[in-house]
């Protein structure tokens, strides 16, 4: 009998412990969990940037979960599956959220109401992991707007015996064009932050995605200009990106 009850017992030790090994090691850890936060918003961003498919629906939404593009489609709609994301920390489909975070695992969206800019984070164990915008694309494009004012503020000039204008969208040059005529499509550039066709504006540049533009007088002429262009941080703060500065024949470009 001796002979039969311990191999038995040794049989049932076998198999118990194998399997509690195995629980242990599939149990993740709060960092393969963080990770997985981080993917989420990755994943997010993705279908964020997929809602601007489409001709006429170049913004980013105010309500991520009611707000459509063109095609009808809201940004739960573009996430795999066309439902939530997981949170890896409850293991429930609750993500993202579009309210402040309360919770491990959470991806919050934040809404600043201008179709142009998003900004979103992603909230590990005991706060936040990850924070995504799209500010560095919105600075590009800010920079690349001031270049386009400096090109056509030139190419009026160039008609206009050297001399700068007062007003970008009011002065004429001898034929009779405003410096809006010789910016792209013959209009204002896009603001990439409001997504209108306002830029540039008459004066210094204040508020978000503004390119501003001021002549610089000697004497009696305008000889030179600024043109300045702003962003914003994530805390909705505005900044100087970029400064076009022409005086006494000399550019010098800040950015």
């Amino acid at each position: 009998m001796l002979i039969m009850i311990l191999p038995i017992m040794a049989i049932h030790a076998c198999s118990e412990s194998p399997t509690e090994s195995l629980e242990s090691q599939t149990e993740p850890t709060v960092e393969e969990l963080e990770a997985k936060v981080i993917e989420n918003c990755y994943i997010l961003q993705e279908a964020l940037e997929n809602f601007w498919a489409g001709e006429y629906c170049e913004h980013y939404p105010s309500d991520i979960y009611a707000e459509t593009n063109d095609a009808g489609l809201t940004v739960i709609d573009l996430l795999p599956g066309g439902e939530l994301l997981e949170n890896h920390f409850t293991g429930l489909r609750t993500e993202p959220v579009d309210t402040p975070a309360a919770g491990p695992g959470q991806i919050c969206y934040y809404s600043f109401y201008n179709p142009g800019f998003y900004i979103f984070g992603g909230f590990g164990e005991s706060g936040s992991l990850v924070v995504l915008t799209n500010l560095e694309d919105i600075e590009q494009r800010v920079m690349i707007n001031c270049i386009v004012v400096q090109q056509a503020v030139e190419e009026w000039a160039f008609f206009s015996s050297g001399l700068y204008p007062d007003n970008v969208g009011v002065d004429t040059d001898p034929a009779g064009k405003t410096v809006t005529y010789y910016l792209p499509d013959r209009q204002l550039s896009e603001n990439p932050v409001t997504i209108a066709a306002t830029e540039p504006v008459d004066g210094q540049a204040y508020n978000w995605g503004e390119t501003g533009y001021v002549p610089i007088v000697d004497g009696v002429v305008n000889t030179g200009y600024r043109i300045t262009g702003v962003g914003v941080d994530i805390y909705g703060e505005t900044f100087t990106i970029c400064e076009i500065v022409k005086t006494s024949g000399t550019t010098t470009v800040t950015a």
